[in-house]
């Protein structure tokens, strides 16, 4: 019965082990998706930010053309 249980006993700290490096594992990937997340929405909210100042600039641009324009026909 001793060697049994030692051998129960060993088996279940390798399961033990292989649990915690299953879970540190998962704890891992689980902050890089997290971290990679994080970094996307910042990517996204760089995306917005650039498209509204190109749409501000091609309207500026609009508008200058438009005015030029006025002042051409107007001489």
């Amino acid at each position: 019965i001793g060697v049994g249980i030692q051998t129960i006993t060993r088996e279940n700290q390798f399961i033990k082990d292989e649990l915690k490096k299953a879970s540190d594992e998962r704890d891992y990937f689980k902050d890089q998706s997290e971290n990679a997340n994080g970094e996307r929405m910042h990517l996204y909210q760089s995306i917005r930010a650039v498209e509204i100042d190109k749409d501000d600039i091609q309207q500026s641009y609009k508008e200058v053309c438009f005015e030029n324009q006025r002042f051409r026909d107007a001489n």
